[in-house]
């Protein structure tokens, strides 16, 4: 028996439907992998806080810079001089867990922050610049 015209067109509105939803389920899938995985990877958190913290630099007065980072990760940052370390203190067990090293362009001197979600920048200038980095959540 012959297909009716009915039949067809439901035949491709179930296929067009079909590749709708596997193409909606599939970007939510890769958004949530790149914002849980990568989001959250100590290389990126400590690349975005050096460039940041360096652009405290660049301003003439006093500033304050508010860095947030993934909110389900605690992070250990230590500074030294012109250094900045970066470790998640927990990440799932299939991510990348290597602490990440990051050179930063003003003096911080030193400070450890352990299990934090967000650091502060904070440049005052007096007589001279002084830089100094504070814990947040």
């Amino acid at each position: 028996m012959p297909a009716v015209p009915i039949e067809f067109i439901g035949m491709i509105l179930t296929v067009f439907m079909t590749l709708a939803i596997l193409v909606y389920f599939f970007t939510n899938f890769y958004s949530f992998i790149v914002n849980q995985l990568v989001g959250a990877s100590p290389e990126v958190i400590a690349r975005k806080t050096s460039g940041l913290i360096t652009l405290l630099g660049a301003a003439t007065y006093d500033a304050r810079i508010y860095i947030p980072f993934h909110t389900d990760v605690g992070y250990n940052v230590q500074v030294e001089k012109r250094t900045l370390r970066i470790e998640a203190t927990k990440l799932p067990s299939f991510a990348e867990k290597t602490p990440s090293t990051m050179p930063l362009g003003v003096d911080v001197g030193k400070t450890t922050l352990e299990g934090v979600k967000s650091v502060i920048g904070i440049k005052t200038f007096r007589k001279f610049s002084s830089y100094s980095i504070r814990g947040g959540g």
